[in-house]
């Protein structure tokens, strides 16, 4: 073979390995970032999850998100979403100016669940919680999350007097709920302030818990007994 063509054959040798070696490190990256962070949850989730926000659109909030810009798109109802935290087992989008959703991912013993919380500021900041399979079924939530009541907002301490009181002001009680990355607890944050009247509210406020913690087991979630 002409000294030539056996230089030219070394040369596309090594252009395709160089190509290889490429094509294998993109591929790596973004196995990498599949199993570090919830970008391809975001991605993948059902449409009737995320009505407004398209799945193209959904990919674009995750590459910038990955690339340290702000991950923000337009929805169908005009607005524009963004999201605001996303780690290996958590993500939080805004999705308009009045409402979240909040995305954990949490393996149990014999599957992986996912929680999903919706918060809408309506004005009072007010939660709903729906817990689904690894393949996006719906799950009985109560049998992971016991009801939170107004009862569980008020101290222990409290005479049954005034506790029937605070139950017959506060009606329908308004819950805002988190997680985070950090762990697999939910915060009850009860926002009564915002639907009360400032003097009815500071007449049951000292008698109020607001912060309260359901505690994941490893199976389901429990609220902790104040003491």
């Amino acid at each position: 073979m002409p000294q030539g063509a056996v230089a030219l054959t070394i040369y596309s040798a090594m252009k395709i390995t160089r190509y290889i070696i490429a094509i294998t490190l993109i591929a790596a990256h973004n196995v990498a970032w599949a199993a570090t962070d919830m970008g391809e949850v975001w991605e993948a989730i059902p449409q009737k999850l995320v009505p407004t926000i398209e799945p193209n659109r959904r990919m674009d909030m995750v590459d910038l998100y990955r690339a340290g810009q702000p991950a923000r798109a337009a929805t169908l109802l005009g607005g524009e979403a963004e999201i605001t935290a996303m780690g290996d087992n958590y993500i939080a989008v805004r999705l308009s100016t009045s409402s979240t959703l909040q995305i954990k991912r949490i393996k149990t013993a014999k599957d992986t669940i996912y929680v999903t919380i919706h918060t809408l500021y309506a004005p009072a900041a007010n939660s709903r919680i729906e817990i689904y399979d690894s393949r996006w079924q719906p799950l009985d939530t109560h049998r992971y999350l016991p009801e939170i009541k107004t009862d569980d907002f008020v101290a222990p301490s409290v005479d049954k007097a005034q506790r029937h009181e605070i139950l017959a002001t506060v009606l329908i009680p308004t819950i805002e709920y988190t997680m985070s990355e950090a762990s697999d607890d939910i915060a009850a944050n009860a926002t009564f302030e915002q639907t009360l009247d400032a003097d009815t509210y500071r007449s049951i406020a000292p008698d109020l818990l607001l912060h309260r913690t359901l505690r994941w087991n490893g199976s389901r979630w429990q609220l902790i007994v104040v003491k």
